[in-house]
């Protein structure tokens, strides 16, 4: 009966320390988090001495802010009022409040340039609403912020080109001489001259490759450049792989400095692009039968979009990426990536290789212009209509970047 007793007692002792235990537990909730500080004008490059105002949406925060790069903390500098930016600074701020999670740390880096640099401009930077437009970039609406900087008033000359660089297209046709503009050079070329004079006048180059600044040290980069049908970003070419005719697609982004690679048995016409995707033909069986393929080249995906047994040649993808237009044999043809229709819109008289040489796509339309029998025409790729601008007597014409000119050559007479 003892031990009884005993055991009772101590389920007593150990229920009566788990009740107090339970009792005592309180439940905890999370502190709310205070907003982030905003300042303005946000950092940038400026040519005069700024004044900037820092606030905060949590009522009663305090913002405390360092002006040496420091993590902000509550034994910081006490945002009181506006800081007035007259040299290069970093400004870090913070905001506390008891009771509350402390914000993030904003940081904003100011540029103070209060002497122009020779012969430069300086533009300041502005934010403005993009809400479509010619370019790929421009879609869907958003909020575009461009940086602050200086810009030479004058082109760069092609004897300034030449004291960088080994290589250059300047010829007399198109204008020679130590105090012509610089020109036909592709992005690469011009990333690659500014590198090059920044490391040579002792500056900090702006543009790097896989993390490398000195452009002599970017290693292979492809030869073609592509501006031609669409666009001065992207440069390419190819390499046999093996005895089997395969190939390794070589690209890069002149842009970004984004290089890529495909290895396919590839045919030789020039690949498409579409900034995310390159379109290009490949053969099997020898030259028995060819395929077209779309290759995505961020995550490598490759897809079989037509097949046939005639080579395949790319020349355009329209604007809203939905019409592929290619021709086989000299006949032209759309792919509408959509519903995967092909239509056969035009049969060209001068071949293909006039075919390449002089036809050229409306950036916000879907119509192509080009020269036929020394006629300017355009081509509806909805209705399939030919529109004659210019009859007889055209030998190049171009198109203005926004699609609204084309100008064209007429015995050695420019016109537009």
């Amino acid at each position: 009966m003892g031990c009884y007793l005993k055991i009772l007692i101590l389920c007593f002792f150990v229920i009566t320390s788990l009740l107090v235990i339970s009792c005592d537990k309180k439940t905890t909730e999370p502190k709310p988090i205070i907003a982030n500080p905003v300042m303005t004008p946000a950092g940038n490059m400026y040519s005069e001495t700024k004044t900037v105002t820092v606030t905060c949406l949590t009522a009663g925060a305090e913002i405390h802010y360092t002006l040496n790069g420091n993590e902000p903390t509550e034994s910081s500098d006490l945002y009181t009022g506006s800081i007035e930016i007259s040299v290069h600074k970093t400004i870090k701020a913070k905001a506390f409040l008891d009771g509350y999670t402390p914000s993030g740390t904003v940081t904003q880096v100011y540029e103070i340039y209060t002497t122009v640099p020779k012969e430069m401009i300086f533009v300041e930077g502005e934010t403005f609403q993009m809400d479509g437009g010619t370019y790929y970039n421009a879609f869907p609406a958003h909020t575009v912020t461009l940086s602050s900087l200086y810009i030479s008033k004058y082109k760069e000359t092609q004897k300034e080109w030449r004291s960088i660089m080994s290589n250059d297209y300047f010829n007399e046709e198109d204008g020679l001489g130590d105090n012509n503009p610089a020109y036909g050079l592709t992005w690469y070329q011009a990333l690659y001259y500014c590198n090059k004079k920044s490391i040579i006048e002792g500056l900090t180059p702006c543009y790097s490759k896989n993390g490398v600044t000195d452009p002599r040290n970017w290693g292979y980069i492809p030869t073609t450049n592509f501006s031609f049908f669409q666009n001065n970003e992207w440069l390419w070419d190819y390499s046999f792989i093996n005895s089997q005719n395969d190939f390794k697609i070589h690209i890069l982004n002149c842009i970004n400095l984004t290089e890529y690679t495909i290895s396919d048995s590839v045919g030789m016409g020039p690949p498409c692009f579409d900034y995310d995707n390159i379109v290009y033909h490949n053969r099997s069986n020898g030259n028995a039968s060819f395929s077209l393929i779309k290759y995505n080249l961020l995550t490598n995906e490759k897809n079989f979009i037509l097949k046939g047994n005639s080579k395949f040649n790319v020349l355009f993808l329209t604007y809203d990426k939905q019409l592929l237009v290619y021709y086989v044999n000299s006949v032209l043809y759309t792919y509408n990536t959509l519903s995967r229709e092909v239509r056969q819109i035009y049969s060209f008289s001068g071949g293909y290789q006039y075919l390449f040489s002089h036809m050229m796509l409306h950036p916000l339309e879907r119509k192509i212009f080009f020269i036929e029998g020394r006629s300017l025409k355009m081509l509806d790729l909805n209705s399939c209509q030919i529109t004659v601008f210019r009859q007889g007597n055209v030998d190049f014409a171009s198109l203005s970047p926004d699609g609204s000119k084309i100008y064209f050559v007429t015995n050695t007479k420019v016109a537009i």
